[in-house]
């Protein structure tokens, strides 16, 4: 099948949804691919919106139109203004939301914005005519022109995961990476590299200890995002916090300190030193609490890493 648009937009992420949105707002016919849309604007790593710089940028795409501000504000379930001590330009608005009601007011958005059109698929091939990008192929055969293609595919192209030293394709978890996407436009003498993001464990609050831990509640000031949202709706909740204690020497026997005393090459780390190594750090015994051990491949070294929680016993 063959469509025709004004503007191609590649990837429903943050930037795809503002891009196709500020488009379609300006009178352009616009279609927005994305794999999945199910998740549109997928909080994929931690769910929170804003921080230091980060806060501000998302104030300037609010003064000029943007909607991640005020879909911030909408689906916060807690809200704080950072480095309040000091002046109001260090100022920063940070967010934790709801994820899945932050993706899917993004939908409601995109899907009530007139000259918008929302397509699931996968582009696989960038077409080119006279060195000027004309449209995409998708992997289902279909054929989409237009006179601007805005590739906004985040971590999928070419999209690599690390889980330890197991290596999987894929933009996140569970879902495929963008690989011949990546190939067409390489081939067309645009340069490809990667950026590193890293995505935070997920604890089951069920196995955590709160009493142990420090409340921090959110704001309940006026502050928001955006100038023109309402007051926040959710019922808001708290954050916990931990200070966690240094590790004693006998845990530390693959060290980042010591990596000139360690061997550099696979062979000279044979898993029977690997399993020692846990055991002595496993038996050892904290002066306070008790905690999980990692074991992590930092810099071509394995480094076992304890998290010890302070009991204040």
């Amino acid at each position: 099948m063959f469509f025709s648009f004004d503007i191609l937009v590649i990837g429903a992420g943050h930037a795809g949804c503002e891009a196709a949105r500020a488009a379609a707002l300006r009178g352009a016919q616009v279609c927005l691919i994305t794999m999945d849309m199910e998740k549109i604007a997928q909080m994929s790593c931690n769910p929170a919106i804003g921080g230091i710089a980060k806060g501000q940028i998302v104030r300037e795409i609010d003064a000029l139109g943007g909607m991640t501000g005020q879909i911030t504000d909408r689906t916060a379930i807690q809200f704080r203004m950072l480095n309040l001590s000091k002046g109001p330009a260090m100022w920063s608005p940070r967010a934790q939301c709801d994820r899945q009601r932050f993706s899917a007011e993004w939908r409601r958005v995109l899907e009530n914005t007139d000259n918008l059109t929302l397509w699931q698929d996968q582009a696989v091939e960038l077409l080119v005519v006279y060195g000027r990008a004309v449209g995409v192929k998708t992997l289902w055969g279909n054929e989409f022109r237009a006179k601007c293609v805005i590739v906004t595919a985040g971590t999928f192209l070419n999209g690599l995961m690390h889980l330890g030293r197991v290596k999987v394709p894929g933009g996140r978890i569970s879902e495929p990476a963008s690989l011949h996407f990546s190939e067409s436009i390489a081939k067309h003498g645009i340069s490809v590299a990667r950026m590193k993001t890293g995505t935070p464990m997920r604890l089951d609050s069920r196995t955590i200890d709160f009493s142990r831990l420090t409340r921090q509640d959110g704001d309940s000031s006026w502050h928001r995002f955006s100038f023109v949202s309402k007051p926040r709706q959710l019922p808001q909740i708290p954050c916990w916090k931990k200070q966690w204690k240094p590790l004693p020497a006998e845990a530390q026997p693959f060290s980042l300190q010591n990596q000139q005393k360690q061997p550099s090459s696979a062979e000279d780390r044979p898993p029977e030193a690997l399993r020692k190594a846990c055991l002595r750090a496993r038996n050892a015994k904290p002066q306070k609490g008790s905690g999980l051990f990692f074991l992590l491949y930092i810099g071509n070294r394995f480094c076992l890493v304890q998290f010890l929680l302070q009991t204040g016993a």
